[in-house]
C-alpha cells in the first residue's frame, strides 16, 4: 500500500509522515525537532532516525499542558536555549510558547486568537504575521513578523526592537548574541510581485545595524546566488548558513561570510521551508513533506517522504480546489501539473487543460457549464467553456488594479464572478460586463498597501475586514459567502456589500456544533451549496465536513477531528490533508489525501 507523503505518522526515518514541516533545530545529542504546522504537532527525530511526537495532538488549538494535551495552530519555527526548552512559534494562535524538557507545554507571551503589536507581559503582548525566531546565549528569544522584529525574555517580557516597511525572512544568533536578519524590500510595479534590496543585516549586543550582505536587484533578474534569501542558521563556529531563493524555483543552501560573501554549497529541495546546522555539521532543511539533509552528493531524507517532489506529477499530486458543473462533472485544479482536471460522472479521469497555466489554484462552475480557474501567479482568472475552449475571463489588464494574489473564484447565473484577493483580504466582483468593484473589505489599491490589512469586523463593503478569505459560494439570492481562513468563521456577503458572520467566532478554533457564533471551525477552506439552500463547509483544520442550514444551524455530517489515516466505509469515515469539497446531485465529494472521496447528503 502507498502511505500518503502528507500525512502525519510516527515510524522510523521514511516511514514518518509530516505535512508542511517548517521550523525545526537539533540539539547536541543529535537529535532534531521539528515544526509540523499542517499537522499542528513539534516532532522529535532521534539520532536513530525514529520520530515521535513530543507536544500537541494533532488539531489545531491553543492548550497548555504535557505532551498530547497540549495543542498548537500551525506552529512554523523553533528555537532551542541552553537548558533543553523548545521555543515554539505558534503562528495561526499569535503567541510564542515553550516546551519545558519534560514535555510540558506554556504560553510565555501573547493571547491566542488575538493579533496586534503591543508590547508587555505575558498575555498582555500581541503578536502578528509571526515568521521566525532565534534564542540568545542570555536566553532572550528574538521573533520575525513580518515587518517587525520583536524581543521576548524568558520571563516573557515582550518589547520591540524594530518596525519598517521592509519584509523580514529569516534570523539567526550567534554565541556573542549578534542577530543576523534576511530582509527585502516589496514593489508591484506593473502589477507584479517583487522583491527587491535583498540583504542580510546583522545587529550587535550594542542594538547596532550593519548590512552583511551588499543589497542586490530585483528578483527576476537576479541568478542564484545573488536572490532572495531565506530562513538563516549558524553552526557551532558560528558559521552563517541561508537558504537563497534564485529564478526558475531553483533554490540553494549557502554559506555567508563575516565579510558578507556568499557562497553557494549545495542544491535545496523543491520547496525549502527552514534549515538547521546541527551538531555534527549537518545541513537540515524541511521541505513541504520531509526532513532532508543537503550536502555535496545530493538530497538525502532523514526523515518523511520526498516521493511527489521528484516525480512526474499525477491528476491529484497537488490538488487545490475542486468544483462540479450542472452535468455532474468534477473539475479540480492540480498544482503540481499545474493543469485542470476533468472527472465525469463514470468517474473517468482526464486532463481537460495542460498548458497556459502557471499556478491554478481556485475553481468554479457557472449555471451555463462553464469552468472558471483562478491562476495566482499570473494573477488572471480563466473560462474553459462547456464546449472545451480555454481563453482568460478576467486578467488584471481588464481590471487595472492590483489583483496581486487572487486565490478563490465563484459564478453566479447572472455572469458575474467573484474572487478574493490574498494580500489585501477581499472580495472582488467582476460583472458580466468584465467591470470590477470591491463588494467587501479594503477597496482595490495601486499600489498595495502594506502591512496587509486584517480584522474580523462586520460591517458594509469597505468597513468589513477578512483574514485570508480562502472560498466563496453563492446562493440563490445572490449572496456571497466566504470561508474566511484565519479568523475560523463563514461569512456572508449580501448583493449590497453588507458583510456579517454566519457562523463560528472569530480567532477561535475548534469543532463546536451550534447556532451561529456558538459553533466553531478551524480554517474553514471549501464551501458549496445543495439544492436546498444549505452550505457545505470543509472544515480543513479538523479535517471534517460541516453543513449550514439557512437558519445558521451548524452540525457535522462527515469526518473525524484529529484523523491521522483515510478510513473508508460507515460514516462518520476519516481523511487527513483536504483541501476541497462540492455537492453534486445527492452527494457530497471530498478532495482529500490526494484522491476524490463521496458521500450521501444526509
Amino acid at each position: 500500500m502507498t502511505v500518503n507523503p502528507w500525512a502525519y505518522v510516527d515510524g522510523t526515518s521514511e516511514a514518518a509522515r509530516f505535512n508542511t514541516p517548517s521550523g525545526l533545530v537539533s540539539d547536541r545529542s543529535g537529535n532534531v525537532y521539528v515544526a509540523d504546522s499542517s499537522n499542528h504537532v513539534i516532532r522529535k527525530i532521534a539520532a536513530n532516525g525514529v520520530v515521535s511526537t513530543l507536544a500537541g495532538s494533532g488539531t489545531a488549538g491553543s492548550a497548555d499542558g504535557k505532551g498530547s494535551a497540549a495543542s498548537f495552530n500551525s506552529p512554523v519555527a523553533l528555537a532551542l536555549d541552553s537548558v533543553g526548552s523548545l521555543w515554539v512559534v505558534d503562528q495561526a494562535n499569535q503567541t510564542i510558547r515553550k516546551i519545558s524538557p519534560d514535555g510540558t507545554v506554556s504560553t510565555l507571551a501573547g493571547l491566542a486568537g488575538n493579533a496586534g503589536n503591543t508590547d508587555g507581559q505575558g498575555s498582555s503582548a500581541r503578536f502578528a504575521a509571526l515568521r521566525d525566531a532565534a534564542v540568545s546565549p542570555s536566553g532572550d528569544l528574538y521573533v520575525l513578523e513580518e515587518h517587525s522584529l520583536r524581543k521576548v525574555t524568558s520571563a516573557g517580557q515582550v518589547s520591540t526592537l524594530w518596525r519598517g516597511t521592509d519584509t523580514l525572512m529569516g534570523i539567526a544568533v550567534d554565541s556573542a548574541s549578534t542577530v543576523y536578519v534576511s530582509s527585502a524590500t516589496e514593489s508591484t510595479p506593473g502589477f507584479t510581485y517583487y522583491y527587491n534590496d535583498q540583504k542580510i543585516s546583522k545587529i550587535n549586543a550594542a542594538g547596532q545595524w550593519t548590512t552583511l550582505t551588499a543589497p542586490v536587484g530585483t528578483f527576476t533578474t537576479v541568478q542564484r546566488s545573488s536572490g532572495r534569501f531565506g530562513a538563516l542558521s549558524v553552526d557551532s563556529n558560528d558559521q552563517l548558513y541561508g537558504l537563497v531563493f534564485g529564478e526558475q524555483r531553483r533554490s540553494t543552501v549557502a554559506k555567508i561570510s563575516p565579510t558578507g560573501t556568499v557562497t553557494e554549497l549545495y542544491a535545496a529541495p523543491t520547496a525549502p521551508q527552514k534549515l538547521t546546522v546541527s551538531a555534527n555539521g549537518r545541513v537540515l532543511v524541511t521541505d513541504l513533506h520531509a526532513v532532508v539533509e543537503a550536502r555535496a552528493t545530493g538530497l538525502a531524507v532523514v526523515a518523511g517522504s520526498d516521493t511527489t517532489s521528484y516525480t512526474t506529477p499525477g491528476p491529484f499530486s497537488n490538488p487545490q480546489a475542486m468544483a462540479a458543473d450542472p452535468a455532474g462533472n468534477l473539475w479540480v485544479t492540480n498544482q503540481a501539473g499545474r493543469t485542470l482536471v476533468k472527472v465525469n460522472a463514470k468517474a473517468e479521469v482526464s486532463v481537460a487543460q495542460a498548458t497556459g497555466m502557471s499556478y491554478p489554484t481556485g475553481v468554479a462552475t457557472d449555471c451555463q457549464g462553464n469552468t472558471f480557474v483562478v491562476d495566482s501567479f499570473a494573477n488572471v482568472i480563466y473560462r474553459y467553456s462547456s464546449a472545451g475552449v480555454f481563453s482568460e475571463a478576467v486578467g488584471i489588464n481588464k481590471i487595472g488594479a492590483s489583483l496581486l494574489a487572487m486565490v478563490a473564484v465563484a459564478a453566479d447565473c447572472s455572469g458575474n464572478l467573484y474572487t478574493t484577493n490574498a494580500w489585501i483580504n477581499n472580495v472582488i466582483k467582476v460583472a458580466a460586463d468584465g467591470t470590477a468593484s470591491t463588494l467587501a473589505g479594503p477597496p482595490l489599491s495601486v499600489p498595495l498597501t502594506r502591512p496587509i490589512p486584517t480584522g474580523t469586523a462586520d460591517g458594509v463593503g469597505a468597513n468589513a475586514r477578512f483574514n485570508g478569505p480562502r472560498a466563496l459560494a453563492v446562493d440563490a439570492a445572490g449572496n456571497v459567502h466566504v470561508a474566511d481562513t484565519t479568523n475560523h468563521t463563514v461569512r456572508k456577503v449580501s448583493p449590497e456589500g453588507v458583510v456579517t458572520t454566519l457562523a463560528g467566532k472569530a480567532g477561535v478554533a475548534g469543532s463546536a456544533d451550534g447556532q451561529g457564533t456558538a459553533a466553531s471551525f478551524s480554517g474553514p477552506s471549501a464551501l458549496s451549496f445543495d439544492s436546498a439552500g444549505n452550505l457545505y463547509v470543509l472544515d480543513a483544520g479538523n479535517n471534517l465536513v460541516r453543513r449550514i442550514t439557512p437558519s445558521g444551524l451548524v452540525s457535522t455530517v462527515a469526518g473525524t477531528r484529529g484523523a491521522t489515516a483515510l478510513q473508508l466505509g460507515a460514516l462518520p469515515g476519516a481523511w487527513v490533508n483536504s483541501v476541497g469539497l462540492t455537492v453534486s446531485g445527492h452527494r457530497i465529494y471530498v478532495l482529500a489525501d490526494h484522491a476524490i472521496l463521496t458521500l450521501p447528503l444526509p
